[in-house]
């Protein structure tokens, strides 16, 4: 497990525009550029309001997952929260990998409660 850090932008921008299941891809107006920077934009401004990208690599395959802690949830539920915003894989990545991600993404949400 890695930060999104040891990545280059290049390496996070193809591993978005791959993601099978991006948040823009029912909007037929928009052209497939502009969906990509779209989600661009949202890991973005996720990782300025405090998210945190940890990467994953297994076999030569990377993947990132996206998670945040929930401040105001947490104070409202009285238990401490958060979100995971995004998991991005190529299509057809292994179950390993997957399953690695979310296994760093438990661990990370065990250390802050």
């Amino acid at each position: 497990m890695t930060s999104l850090k040891g990545l280059s932008m290049n390496n996070i921008k193809f591993i978005i525009d791959s993601y099978p299941y991006n948040d823009y891809r029912n909007y037929p107006l928009l052209k497939e550029e502009q969906k990509r920077q779209a989600m661009y934009l949202k890991v973005l401004s996720c990782l300025g309001q405090g998210g945190e990208a940890l990467t994953e690599t297994y076999k030569g395959e990377v993947g990132i997952i996206i998670l945040r802690e929930l401040p105001w949830d947490s104070s409202f539920f009285n238990i401490p929260m958060a979100a995971i915003d995004g998991v991005f894989l190529r299509d057809g990545a292994s179950e390993t990998l997957r399953q690695r991600l979310l296994d760093i993404a438990l661990d990370w949400m065990k250390k802050r409660g």
